[in-house]
């Protein structure tokens, strides 16, 4: 059990380490270049190649890889997508109002992807086995749609 712990604080130090570097060199590159949508399509390219190696790992160094490039791809579609979202508010005086809508937005995936993931993990499976690759590879189609939907249908920013 010590080892699981070992683990476990050892993958979050990492993702804290990637998530902290994702967050400020992103927003540091994405202002110096002016160019948002191409980050928020890097971080999804960057999360499909951890969910990809999540999905398909047969190792422990496998998942850590791909957990570690998810947190840093969360961490710069984090930052780049506050600035994206400041950048496009349309009426400055009435900004609460536009955050708050933005930010119910943002919470319902997190509200929904936890009831829809136990179903998801059931397809297809055998027995007492779930099926985390459907789970992650779905998660990784999820994220190339949204970088996508952002790249071609934002036209307010760079």
């Amino acid at each position: 059990m010590r080892e699981v712990a070992g683990v476990v604080a050892t993958v979050g130090m990492l993702g804290v380490v990637a998530a902290a570097g994702g967050a400020l060199l992103g927003g540091f590159l994405s202002d110096k270049l002016k160019r948002r949508r191409l980050f928020v399509l890097a971080a999804a390219f960057i999360f499909i190649g951890g969910a990809l190696a999540e999905a398909f790992a047969w190792s422990l160094p496998q998942l850590i890889i791909g957990a570690v490039l998810m947190q840093l791809a969360i961490a710069v579609f984090a930052t780049v997508d506050q600035a994206i979202v400041y950048a496009i508010i349309p009426d400055r005086a009435e900004s609460g109002r536009y955050m708050a809508v933005v930010a119910f937005a943002q919470k319902i995936p997190s509200a929904i992807a936890p009831l829809i993931a136990p179903l998801i993990i059931t397809i297809g499976a055998v027995g007492a086995e779930k099926n985390y690759t459907l789970l992650y590879l779905i998660g990784a189609v999820f994220a190339l749609i949204g970088g996508l939907i952002i790249m071609f249908k934002v036209k307010g920013v760079r």
